[in-house]
This record gives C-alpha cells, structure tokens and sequence, in this order.
C-alpha cells in the first residue's frame, strides 16, 4: 500500500500557486510597464510637462490712425495689465498690502481676491508704464503676481472722438472707425511657452517657445485736423450764439468724397445721437427746392427763365390761409408777406419763395419726383465708413391734399446731412456720382464715377445755387467773398419733437453748398439743431445762423491755404 506524503502535496500546490500567482504578476506588471513607458509615454510625458508649462500672450500692437497730413490721431502706447494667482501666493497679507499701491480698489476687495479660490484674477488692466516697470522690478520678490505687457489706446486728438470711436478693455474695436476697421487695425496675438517652477518662475534651462505676435496696419484718414479743430470751434461758438442744442458741419471733395472734416459739438436730451450727421434724420426745408426743382426742369418743360405768378401765401385746403380756419395745414406762406410778383424760376430760387416753388411742382406727382430724387442718393445710405447710418425715408403717405407741396419745399422727407451733402456735391462736379470717404486712397484705388445727372441740368442746378449768393434778393448773400465762387441755399425747418410735435420756437437751420479751390470743388454742410435766437436777425433761420458759420470755414480753407500744405 503507497503511503502519500500530503505534507509534500500541499507545499507542491501552494508552491504551484505562488509560481503561477508570481507569472501572471510578472506578466501584468511588465504590461503595464510596457503600456505606460512605451504606448502611452507620450501622453504621461505631456500630462507632466503641462502641470509646470506656461503659455502667456503676446499682444498685437494695433496700427495707429493717422489724419491726411500724416499727423497722428489714435494711437497705442505700452501698457501693462496686473493678474494674481491667488493658489500661487504665499504671504497674502504682504501681497495685499504691495498692490494696493497700484490697484484702484478697496483693500477689502484686493485681500478678498487674494484670497480667493480662483486660478487667475487680473486685478488691474491698463497700468501705465512707470507703474508697470516698477512692479517689474519688484514682482520676483512676490510669488503668485503676473504682469503682462500689453497696449493702451489713446485719441489725441479730442475734436474727433464721435467718429473715431473707442475699444474695449482687450483692445477690439467696438465704435466708429475703430470698429469698421477692427480687422485692419488690430493685428494677430502671439504667444510665449515657458516651464515653470512650482512658484511659477521661469526654469532658465527649461525649453521655450515663442510665437511672434503680427502688429496691425496703420490707416490714413482724409480728414484735416487743423481744419477739424477750427469748425469744431465755430460750431462752440454757434452754440452759445444761437441756443442751437447741437452743432454739425461737413466738408467734403465733390470730386472724390474725401471728407476733410467731420464735426459734432453740443449735447442734447432730445437728441442724444452720436455720429448725428449719419444717424439723425431731418426735414430740410428749403435746402431741399434745388432738387425738387430740378425734377421739372429735367423734364424740359421749363427753363430757369420761365416765369410764375407768386403771391405771399398759397391755400392748398380751402380757407386755410383764413385767421378763424382750425382744421388740417393746408396754408403755405412765403416767409416774409409781399405783393402779388411774376419771377422767374431763377428768382424763385433766390428768394426761397415757398409758394413759387409749389406753383413750379403742382404740375407733377409725387413718385415722378421721388424717383427724380433717387438719383441724387436720397432714401439710400452714402456707404460712408461709419457705423449706424441711416438711409432716410419719403413719406408714406402720399395721396394727402398736402403731401405734393410739402415735399416740394422740403418736408415729408427725411434725411442725412451727409446724404444733403453727397447730393449737393452732384451738382457741383457736374453731375457724377460720388461715395463718401473717410479712408485716404491712392490714385490707383480710385475709380471712374458714374454720371447720374446730364451735364447740362447739373451746370443750370449750379448756376441757381451761386445766384443765391450772388442775387440781390439771395438767402445767401452774406457769403459773398473776393475771388471766391460760392453757391449753395439755406435751409429752415420747423424743429419736430417726438410725442409734442412741431416746435414753434426751436428750428433746425442749416446751409449747405460748395466753393472752388484748386483741389476742386469742396461742398460743405452746417446744422444747428433745435436753435432757437439768431445773432444777425431777430428771424431763426438757415441765412442768419448756419450761413455765416460756413463763411468763416471758407476765410479758414482759402485764406489759411491750409489744404495745399
């Protein structure tokens, strides 16, 4: 009988489970192994270096604004923006007490975000650079601090402000020509990668790699600055001359539509419209005949010589014109009574006869005018580089008993002053379509314009629009100047208050015309928004408001020569 030695048998099973146990161990870990050192080395190598890697950005200079005499309007300067990595710092107190020298907050509110739990906090954006320099020099002796060098943009030249818009906080274009030419101007970010210690000092030896950030174009304006700041002052004075509310002025190239100067003065709690010149929308009145006019002498049927029978007043409603009549407007009167005349078309011009100018347009209809008036621009936007236009509008209603004669003499329209000005530019460079431009371009950017208007109607448009200069009964004829031709009409409407209606003490008044230089013919445009007191008249109106202005904008351009510097 075989004895079986079980003693021996269970140390030989268990060392059987050892071995084998030991085996499937070794083959376990050498995958692991293998797995974490060979198939998945990489990703462990990247996971570790990120915990020590830093990425800060470089920033993209943004490209600097110039004006057409190359001076320079906006610009960046250095800059620093101040962060804090709460995780990071140590001495929280001593911190707290280092940046309150620097940052405009309470030092409650400094030592809260010191101690926070956050990441990353930027404390301070937009320090100027001795502060930034100064904490540079100081900011390894304080763990947990990031100081980034970064731009601050600056407009230096303050007259322009309303158009040339701003930036946000990181240095994007969020208004004006800032915002329109965002892309142009602010350039591509670059970056530096770093390693990093534990208290977030650069390794001197650890690798770097840096991205170089793409600085922004620069950009040339068309406006004239030294021309900018004098209009800028007239309309302050106008301001205060006239209890105007707001005080507008262009001048543009009738040629190319390079706008010399872009101005806006005043404040207003009925017109709080920046950019009011693009953005506010007007009736203006007699400003308005030369192109109502002009859609019947287009069609031949008269001259500027023929001649119409003019009274003081006009009742398109019966017995309006009568002192007991309380129904709807239907009375048009000639601004100052006079006799029974017949004059001329050219004369009807001159004087800015109301009634003439019905009698010339009740032959016609409304869409035969406004289809008329669509060549000049009116109900479209200029396409000028600024944000927010408007494109204006002809009234809606137009089988009213008034409507014909109301739009004659400029109302029931709504429009821009920088659309009156495009218009009136028409007429004088002989009747060619013009864009207006605030971006200087080279000859070879430049295209041919289209004709719009027949060469003939433009030179008889301009001749009446110099004659109300020139004429002994013109609106204008205080801008008479030596050597100078000037034409270009007045205009006076009733100031329209929203939820009151028509004011009857406060007018927008304005002129807008054009003069010869050696550049070419310039048409420039003045408003006075809600005047209410003329310092020439005891009458409010375009002739003895905005006319004289615009004359001293002529003595400026002509006299200063400062367009041929």
């Amino acid at each position: 009988m075989i004895k079986f030695n079980w003693q021996k048998i269970k140390e030989s099973i268990l060392y059987s489970f050892i071995l084998v146990g030991l085996i499937f161990f070794s083959i376990s870990f050498t995958k692991e192994i293998y797995s974490i050192q060979i198939e998945s080395g990489e990703m462990y190598k990247n996971k570790t270096l990120s915990y020590r890697i830093r990425t800060e950005t470089l920033h993209a200079q943004r490209g600097s604004i110039y004006d057409r005499n190359n001076k320079p309007i906006a610009i960046s300067v250095n800059s620093y923006d101040l962060g804090v990595h709460p995780y990071l710092i140590k001495n929280k107190v001593e911190v707290s007490n280092f940046l309150k020298n620097f940052v405009e907050k309470s030092e409650e509110e400094i030592y809260r975000i010191v101690n926070s739990n956050e990441s990353f906090v930027f404390i301070e954006r937009k320090l100027g650079v001795d502060e930034g320099r100064f904490i540079e020099e100081k900011i390894e002796s304080f763990h947990g601090l990031s100081l980034i060098r970064t731009f601050e943009r600056r407009n230096l030249i303050q007259e322009t402000n309303h158009f040339i818009g701003k930036v946000d906080i990181d240095g994007n274009g969020i208004e004006g020509v800032e915002l329109i030419f965002d892309t142009d101007l602010k350039g591509t970010d670059g970056s530096i990668t770093y390693e990093a210690a534990e208290d977030g000092t650069r390794i001197p030896q650890g690798s770097l790699d840096t991205i170089e950030p793409q600085h922004g174009g620069d950009i040339t304006l068309t406006i004239d600055t030294d021309l900018q700041f004098l209009a800028s002052n007239q309309c302050k004075e106008a301001i205060i001359e006239t209890k105007a509310e707001r005080c507008s002025f262009i001048l543009m190239n009738a040629d190319d539509g390079e706008i010399y100067i872009l101005v806006e003065e005043g404040e207003s709690k009925i017109l709080p419209i920046k950019l009011i010149s693009v953005r506010g929308l007007y009736e203006p009145g007699s400003a308005f005949k030369i192109f109502t006019v002009g859609s019947i002498l287009d069609k031949g049927e008269i001259t500027s010589d023929t001649v119409f029978t003019v009274a003081d007043e006009k009742e398109i409603i019966d017995s309006s014109c009568g002192l007991l009549y309380e129904g709807i407007k239907g009375c048009y009167k000639d601004f100052l009574p006079h006799e029974i005349y017949d004059i001329s078309v050219k004369e009807i011009i001159e004087r800015s006869s109301n009634v003439g100018t019905i009698n010339i347009l009740e032959s016609s209809n409304i869409d035969a005018i406004e289809n008329f008036l669509e060549h000049f621009g009116f109900g479209y936007k200029t396409g000028v580089e600024l944000s927010g236009e408007q494109a204006g509008y002809f009234s809606s209603n137009k089988k009213c008993k008034t409507c014909l004669a109301a739009l004659s003499i400029g109302y029931s329209v709504q429009v821009t002053q920088m659309q009156m000005v495009k218009a009136y530019a028409i007429i004088a460079n002989g009747g060619f379509n013009v864009e207006p431009t605030l971006i200087k371009m080279t000859e070879n950017d430049r295209i041919l314009p289209e004709r719009v208007v027949n060469n003939h109607l433009a030179s008889e448009l301009n001749m009446l629009l110099i004659n109300v200069v020139e004429g002994d009964n013109g609106t204008a004829r205080s801008l008479r100047t030596e050597g100078v031709t000037i034409g270009g009409k007045t205009g006076t409407s009733r100031s329209y208050i929203e939820g009151i209606g028509y004011s009857e003490s406060k007018y927008n008044t304005s002129f807008t015309g054009f003069f010869n230089t050696e550049k070419g013919p310039l048409v420039g445009s003045i408003i006075l928004w809600n005047a209410s007191t003329s310092p020439h008249s005891e009458y409010v109106t375009g002739g003895s408001t905005a006319a004289p202005i615009f004359g001293k904008i002529i003595e400026s351009v002509t006299k200063k020569n400062i367009l041929n510097k």
